[in-house]
């Protein structure tokens, strides 16, 4: 079986850290009485979305933390992640990453700076051939037999 390359494990670590350098950066511009808001209709653009901010960085914190990781960990290793993680849904995690929101948003962004530390690490630790080799079902939306790569 051939892979055919897409993904450059190092352009993945360096999008990795520029684009929470641009979280950081938007996250230091939220006024402080939005950071656990619900916004509700009062921002345009986010009609239905009744998430605070804080709620979707604690969703990025729980996704990256216990399933990414875990799973990059895994494929690292020639397993397909299934022993980590029983779904690739973050539907099971709803309840973890709504009571971590309550954390204040700077310990927030603290926690997805350590996870995405992690994930940067573990990342490294592939090859070209491997992160592009197509091994685990938990990244599709599909219906779980569908298999796709690391990267």
């Amino acid at each position: 079986m051939s892979v055919r390359q897409t993904y450059s494990v190092q352009e993945t670590c360096e999008l990795l850290g520029r684009s929470l350098q641009l979280l950081d950066w938007v996250v230091a511009r939220v006024p402080t009485d939005w950071h656990h808001r619900d916004p509700g209709t009062q921002i345009r653009g986010l009609r239905g979305d009744d998430r605070s901010v804080a709620v979707h960085i604690a969703h990025l914190v729980v996704y990256e933390a216990d399933l990414a990781n875990p799973v990059l960990r895994e494929l690292a290793h020639g397993r397909d992640g299934s022993a980590v993680a029983k779904s690739g849904s973050m539907s099971w995690r709803v309840p973890k990453f709504i009571e971590l929101s309550k954390t204040p948003l700077p310990k927030l962004v603290e926690l997805l700076h350590e996870a995405r530390s992690r994930q940067i690490e573990i990342v490294e630790s592939f090859d070209e051939k491997t992160f592009n080799l197509p091994m685990t079902a938990l990244w599709s939306t599909g219906d779980g037999t569908r298999l796709e790569s690391p990267g």
